[in-house]
């Protein structure tokens, strides 16, 4: 059975937590999709009114719920709750200013993403509960780096339970709470509903080292803009081997620069996108046109390479298969699907027919020697 867990974002009100777990349980008590696991991202004084009000032994309302509803498999507890910091590891108090704001999102952010690197974990996140901009992080971070088995969800409770700092959940008897003018309500006779929201997965766009470690927010905004802006300029730096592309930058090793340094200049000088070389025939004509595109102190290290030896008899479909292949692989795990798909060694036209090329414009390249 995989891991889910159900990681709630909130502030003062510990109530959406105890709510958010029995809409859980009563809407998909039969479903294997109900969490095993409970997290809960708040604040300093958050956390201290989560551990008092849902933890404490005896009274305590999140024991209450899962002994009246014979809850046995979801854990929480005190190691689950983590508390936001600041860049110097101090607990927040609110998130009010800009700097504990850009501390909350980039918290939330690198939680997120380190649950989702693991295969093997469910994520359920409740946007109750917490500020609107503490929401919209946790909502955002997971349109970022959530699969499709993740979810995104929020909890909807009758209007006149809703906010009442006495209501914990819709209780099997007749429980008395009151509201602030003092009006009694009986909280086994609330409802509350839990409502699936749908939203954009944008995990492939993401470079593949950015799902594997700890990303700030703003940074993770910033390379999904850059993969969807429509405007593109290529940088190449032909000395130290690498490109630019929106701020990104990637290296290669020598022999895969050289052979897309020689595609890009087929993009410089307008010439056509070309076929694979025969299995059987390597291409003269592609070696000859390569080795004269490379200067003479990169041709002397590469004649000494055993891969590009057989360039003097040709162009085989080996080596141009595995370069490109080796190319577009570096590019997709460097700059993120999209972004990789602008750039790459792109295979055109009918299956049988193929012809391969870099899909720019010469305006689009900006090559510095």
């Amino acid at each position: 059975m995989n891991k889910r867990i159900l990681l709630m974002i909130t502030g003062l009100s510990p109530q959406v937590i105890t709510e958010t777990i029995y809409a859980h349980f009563v809407q998909h008590k039969l479903d294997d999709t109900v969490p095993t696991e409970v997290h809960l991202i708040t604040t300093k004084e958050g956390a201290e009114r989560a551990e008092l009000l849902l933890l404490a032994p005896n009274t305590g309302h999140f024991r209450n719920l899962i002994y009246e509803y014979t809850i046995n498999n979801v854990t929480f507890g005190h190691e689950n709750i983590h508390t936001l910091k600041d860049a110097d590891g101090n607990e927040l108090d609110d998130i009010s200013t800009p700097e504990e704001n850009s501390n909350a999102a980039d918290y939330i952010c690198s939680f997120i993403q380190s649950i989702t690197s693991h295969d093997g974990i469910e994520l359920f996140v409740s946007l109750a509960g917490g500020r609107k901009t503490m929401g919209y992080y946790a909502g955002y971070a997971l349109s970022l780096f959530g699969r499709h088995q993740d979810t995104l969800t929020h909890v909807l409770v009758s209007p006149e339970y809703e906010n009442n700092p006495q209501f914990f959940y819709p209780t099997k008897t007749r429980h008395i709470i009151y509201t602030r003018d003092e009006k009694p309500l009986d909280a086994s006779k609330a409802h509350i509903s839990l409502s699936e929201i749908p939203f954009v997965r944008l995990r492939s766009e993401l470079p593949a080292s950015s799902l594997i470690s700890s990303l700030p927010f703003q940074e993770a905004v910033t390379l999904i803009n850059n993969a969807t802006n429509s405007a593109i300029l290529l940088k190449v730096d032909i000395t130290n081997k690498k490109i630019d592309i929106q701020g990104q930058k990637v290296e290669f090793e020598l022999g895969d620069f050289l052979f897309y340094l020689w595609f890009l200049q087929r993009c410089i000088n307008d010439k056509p996108a070309i076929a694979k070389p025969h299995e059987y025939e390597p291409n003269k004509e592609y070696a000859s046109d390569y080795l004269a595109m490379i200067n003479q102190d990169d041709l002397e290290m590469i004649i000494n390479n055993r891969t590009l030896s057989t360039l003097e008899h040709g162009m085989e479909e080996g080596f141009f298969a595995s370069k490109r292949s080796r190319i577009n692989s570096l590019l997709n795990n460097s700059l993120g699907q999209s972004l990789a798909n602008k750039i790459k060694i792109q295979t055109l036209g009918k299956r049988g027919y193929s012809l391969y090329a870099v899909d720019l414009k010469s305006e689009n390249i900006l090559v510095k020697v």
